[in-house]
């Protein structure tokens, strides 16, 4: 654990057993803190009522937590993006641009079971970089974005090999899946996000609702 104290202009840092000292002539002092795992925090120790402790509290961070997913959907044997698409890459492109430190995008595109693999793994990864190219027009960089591409092997609609599609099952299969990923990279001590607290970070489906409020 780092433990930086405010010392007015600047911050030094103190182990636990000198903050000990510090604390023991004061009845407060304003740290920040750092620990691997944990969001680095501003906090002000205050002796408690008895004079005899302070506490640190430290918050995990939810590592490559899932805040958002969405999918679209593709005419055969097309890339194209269609306009509800669109409008759905226009919510995604809104919440990278408001989080742009702390999400990064996964996409996933597919193909319905016609034609051959090899065809449908090409097509595939066009679906996946229209995608990933009307993004980047928005101005989403490119590093923030993990393209993937299937062909036909992971289909949404388990038909084909000789089980019937209908034409509804073939669309549900022609898609591309577009996660929202936060704090995606295991190596960063990410701050606490402006305007939360600790507690919008206790539990994953706490953190999810805060990403989707602000």
């Amino acid at each position: 654990m780092k433990i930086e104290l405010n010392e007015g202009d600047s911050m030094r840092v103190v182990s636990l057993e000198e903050l000990a000292g510090i604390l023991g002539k004061t009845d407060k002092a304003k740290i920040r803190v750092s620990h691997p795992g944990y969001f680095r925090s501003t906090q002000e120790l205050i002796i408690d009522e008895n004079n005899e402790k302070a506490t640190i509290q430290l918050t995990a961070i939810p590592y490559e937590l899932d805040v958002f997913q969405s999918v679209i959907y593709y005419d055969l044997d097309k890339d194209i993006l269609r306009p509800l698409s669109k409008e759905k890459l226009d919510e995604v492109e809104g919440l990278l641009k408001k989080h742009s430190s702390l999400l990064t995008l996964r996409i996933e595109s597919h193909t319905d079971v016609r034609a051959s693999y090899e065809y449908n793994e090409k097509l595939s990864e066009r679906r996946a970089n229209s995608a990933t190219k009307y993004l980047k027009n928005k101005g989403i960089e490119t590093d923030r974005i993990s393209s993937f591409w299937f062909s036909k092997s992971k289909l949404a609609v388990n038909c084909g090999d000789g089980v019937p599609c209908s034409e509804n099952d073939h669309q549900l299969n022609r898609r591309s899946e577009l996660t929202l990923h936060a704090f995606s990279d295991r190596n960063i001590d990410y701050d606490l996000p402006e305007g939360s607290t600790a507690a919008d970070f206790e539990t994953s489906e706490a953190a999810i609702k805060w990403f989707i409020k602000n």
